[in-house]
This record gives structure tokens, C-alpha cells and sequence, in this order.
């Protein structure tokens, strides 16, 4: 049948996608059989060719072919115009004298290649940015917060973190010690740690209370190590810590109970979100002043390698000096 006839037999007032399935399908791949692969494919899928394109590709079935078509009076050399996916593979044979369906078969082509560009495009500029400036006035209290590092040093970097969470233990055993020895060490930097225990990780809390007891005496890091390191649970756990770092048992486990330690940890969840850090690990980058408030600068999402820590504390110091 003729392109021109098949559209002939379409009712009126259809849209221009409407339009097009018609004359496609009247001239690449058409069939009036449904695909056996859908139960609900009859009808629906009547005319192939286009439909199986502006049906939104990810309805359609993974591997599903459209075989070619030769059209009955066609004896010239014929043109093939084909276009495959992750989801469907179409061929449309015609006669090079054929112009019309040469030139749909273009402007689909070149459709099909735009509108890929653009979800390409949508896609990746939805994406959070790994390092992200900060809004002008942004800043934290780091007042209670366990930090290391030399006191003189106004760069901070701070970390929000679930003792529960792998990234966090990626980021733990691995960036951070190379973080300590190359930056703080040296003076470069300072760490802050705020325990934000996630609601998914059922001994986040707790984790994150003994934390912030050990902080009390003086072993934040200490635990910090050996929570990140020995995957430590209960509290029976927890306690075998605090005894082998020497800690004041007592007063430990008083800490532990402690509605202000919970508190804390309430307080520490509410900053995050209020600057809205939604997952972890996440890290801000900022300017401390004497009396611990930190303007913040930048924010790090997740666990990323040593170099973009650098390179992001030192676009915080250089404006620092410069200051």
C-alpha cells in the first residue's frame, strides 16, 4: 500500500505524532500483525514503525525487531535506513526514486538523534555537582564538634557522617588517613567530624552517641578508627572499646544514656539538613573564626578521592590568604 493511501485511512484530526506513525509505517516497516512478546500489544502497536518510537522507549520490549518491508512495485535498487537501540532495531527498505519516504526517513533519523541529545542533556545537568560553591553567609557552628588539626589553621573541612554507612567506611579507611598525613599533619587543614546517623542504619545512633562520649575524653578519633575499622555493633561492643582505650567506664555509659547526647546528635541533623546535605558522607569546606564559626565555602557530595579534596581546600586557602 502506498504511504499516501495509508494515511488516506486515518481518521482526522490526529496530531502531528499521529501523522507521522502513519507515513512511516506506511513506508518503513509497517505490519498489521501485533508483537506476540506483549500481552497488550494488539491494537495498540497496530501500525510498527514509528509507534515503536514514540511509544516511549523504555515501554517497549528489550530486543524486539521491526523486519524490513518491500513494498509491492518497488524494482529498483533499494536504500536501507536503519536505527538501532538498547530496546528496538527498525529497518526501512524503499526505492532511491522514492524521495518522500527518503526524506521522512531522515527527519526521523535526525528526531531520534535530537531528542537522545536532549535526554542526554536533562539527564547529566540534573546531576548534584561533586563540588558545589556555597551560598554567600552559609555557615556552621563547629562549637562541640570533635576536630583535629592545627588550631592556627582557619581552612576547616568538615565531614558529616553515619558510622553505618559503606561510603562513610570507604571514605574512612581509605581518603581520610591520606588526608591526615598530607594535610592535617602539616597544618593545611583542619577535620571536623559530625555524627549524622542515618534512620536506614539500626546502630547509627548508638554508634554516634558513643562518639560523642568518647569525645568527652578526649578519644573521638581513636573510636573513630576502630568503629570505621572493626565494624563494631552493640553496645556490649561499644563498651569492650571504651575499656581497651582506658575510658572512664562509668561515666561513659552515663554519657551513653544521657538525653543531651541525644540531643546533640538531634541538633547535628538538623544542621545538615538545614544545609542541605541529604546523604553521607558529605563535606562542607569553609573559614573558621576564633570563636568556631565556619563560613562555608564548598560542598563535597560523597566519598570522592584525595585529589578533589585538594584541589577544593585549596581554592578555600588561596582565598583565604588573599584576605
Amino acid at each position: 500500500m502506498h504511504a499516501g493511501q495509508a494515511a488516506a485511512k486515518r481518521p482526522r484530526g490526529l496530531d502531528t505524532r499521529g501523522f507521522y506513525i502513519t507515513l512511516f509505517a506506511g513506508g518503513c516497516g509497517r505490519s498489521a500483525e501485533p508483537n506476540p512478546a506483549k500481552a497488550d500489544d494488539r491494537g495498540k502497536h497496530r501500525f510498527f514503525g514509528l509507534a515503536e518510537y514514540y511509544v516511549p522507549i523504555w515501554q517497549t520490549s528489550i530486543g524486539n525487531v521491526m523486519p524490513p518491508v518491500h513494498h509491492a512495485g518497488v524494482t529498483e535498487p533499494s536504500l536501507l535506513c536503519s536505527f538501532r537501540s538498547q530496546h528496538h532495531h527498525f529497518n526501512c527498505e524503499f526505492g532511491m526514486t522514492n524521495r518522500l519516504m527518503y526524506v521522512l526517513c531522515l527527519i526521523v533519523l535526525v528526531d531520534l538523534g535530537l531528542q537522545g541529545t536532549n535526554l542526554y542533556r536533562r539527564y547529566f545537568s540534573a546531576r548534584p555537582e561533586i563540588v558545589s560553591r556555597a551560598k554567600p553567609g552559609t555557615t556552621m557552628d563547629l562549637s562541640g564538634q570533635p576536630i583535629q588539626g592545627n588550631p592556627q589553621s582557619r581552612t576547616v573541612l568538615v565531614e558529616f557522617s553515619d558510622f553505618e554507612c559503606p561510603y562513610c567506611t570507604r571514605h574512612a579507611t581509605s581518603v581520610f588517613g591520606e588526608l591526615r598525613e598530607r594535610l592535617v599533619v602539616p597544618g593545611k587543614v583542619r577535620y571536623a567530624f559530625v555524627n549524622t546517623p542515618l534512620p536506614i542504619h539500626p546502630n547509627a545512633k548508638l554508634l554516634a552517641g558513643a562518639g560523642i562520649c568518647a569525645a568527652k575524653q578526649d578519644s573521638f578519633w581513636e573510636v573513630h578508627d576502630i568503629f570505621f575499622g572493626k565494624k563494631t555493633k552493640t553496645k556490649t561492643e561499644i563498651m569492650l572499646v571504651a575499656e581497651d582505650l582506658g575510658l572512664e567506664l562509668e561515666k561513659f555509659d552515663e554519657c551513653l544514656s544521657d538525653p543531651e547526647t541525644t540531643g546533640q546528635i538531634d541538633r547535628n541533623l538538623e544542621e545538615t539538613k538545614r544545609l542541605g546535605i541529604n546523604g553521607t558522607p558529605g563535606f562542607v569546606i569553609g573559614t573558621a573564626d576564633a570563636t568556631g564559626q565556619l563560613t562555608i565555602q564548598r560542598f563535597v557530595r560523597g566519598a570522592q578521592p584525595f585529589n578533589v579534596f585538594e584541589q577544593a581546600i585549596s581554592d578555600v586557602s588561596s582565598k583565604n590568604a588573599g584576605n
